[in-house]
């Protein structure tokens, strides 16, 4: 049977064409729906541990797997010292929590209460954080505005409900379209969640930060 098909294709290259960009554009139609399905779930994952999330919440975190924190940092002493200016006003409510940021969790949100508690070493924690900011290779504007696009269609598709969304919509667009990218959590985020975290790439994260992390885990529960 493969011998006739095989006969058949090299004899007849119309119909070899044909069915070669057929394979092609099912190939891209699935690897669309694959990225469409990775955006349904991890939309879902933000609005459902953060109902007060906005949409401006939601490109925050597809921002930050893109991008890191979103600007190199030269001087870690500084960042040491403006992390522990940052936990001395805010110890409190400091979270213990790390969650993975977009759609694949190339970078992990990790709470500063794990810093607060002293369960992740501070240097430790400022040492993994400055060489993920710094490891942040990004993507062009316009690339960034293409993805965003696709990410919003997606959420369109979704019928969920985001409070402002039309207005958050419409300013995350007049950013993007005046060269500007970076974006603070919405007002009703920061009330509700209290978001004091830094990003940290998920490998890095995996081997030095997780292992402390496990550690407490651990023994919290022998």
């Amino acid at each position: 049977m493969w011998r006739i098909l095989i006969y058949f294709l090299v004899n007849n290259k119309k119909c070899a064409v044909g069915l070669l960009l057929m394979l092609l554009a099912n190939s891209t139609l699935q690897a669309q729906t694959d990225v469409d399905s990775l955006v349904v779930n991890a939309v879902n994952r933000i609005v459902t541990s953060y109902p007060k999330a906005t949409l401006q919440d939601i490109y925050k975190s597809f921002f930050q797997e893109r991008f890191g924190p979103g600007h190199i940092i030269p001087n870690e002493e500084s960042a040491k010292q403006y992390l522990k200016k940052e936990i001395a006003q805010w110890r409190d409510v400091c979270p213990m929590t790390y969650e993975p940021t977009g759609l694949n969790g190339d970078y992990v949100r990790v709470g500063l209460g794990y810093v607060v508690k002293g369960l992740v070493p501070l240097d430790i924690f400022i040492d993994a954080f400055v060489r993920s900011a710094n490891m942040a290779q990004g993507i062009s504007l316009s690339q960034w505005a293409q993805e965003w696009q696709h990410v919003t269609n997606v959420i369109d598709s979704m019928n969920i409900v985001l409070e402002n969304y039309a207005v958050d919509k419409s300013r995350i667009d007049t950013l993007l379209s005046s060269g500007g990218y970076v974006m603070h959590h919405s007002q009703s985020y920061r009330d509700f969640y209290n978001p004091h975290y830094r990003i940290i790439k998920k490998e890095i994260f995996e081997k030095e930060i997780f292992p402390y992390i496990n550690k407490s885990i651990d023994i919290n529960h022998n």
